[in-house]
């Protein structure tokens, strides 16, 4: 079994899970309601906020990275703002303590 084969086969139940708290059914389905749409879209903004954070806290070690690029919180803001949800709590300590390895 190679090794990518392995990491499917162990992660698997993750991926289910993950997929069912994302809506990812539904998502795939065009059945997405709005609620879900504003609910999944502040999950992926809180997680990016924080991300993006401790990634600008280990900017020695991303110097090559190009992390303008890879920003996600403005389009984020975006569709929060689209579909009308106030702008949640940021999650700063989230990656707190992160090496940029583990990032």
């Amino acid at each position: 079994m190679s090794l990518l084969d392995r990491l499917k086969t162990e992660t698997r139940s993750n991926h289910l899970q993950t997929e069912t708290l994302l809506y990812a059914e539904t998502l795939m389905a065009g059945t997405l309601t709005r609620a879900e749409l504003a609910h999944l879209i502040t999950i992926h903004y809180q997680f990016h906020q924080a991300l993006e954070t401790a990634v600008t806290a280990q900017a020695d070690f991303f110097a090559d990275f190009d992390y303008a690029q890879r920003q996600k919180t403005p389009w984020l803001l975006a569709d929060l703002q689209q579909v009308g949800v106030n702008l949640p709590q940021p999650n700063p300590d989230l990656f707190e303590g992160w090496t940029g390895y583990e990032l």
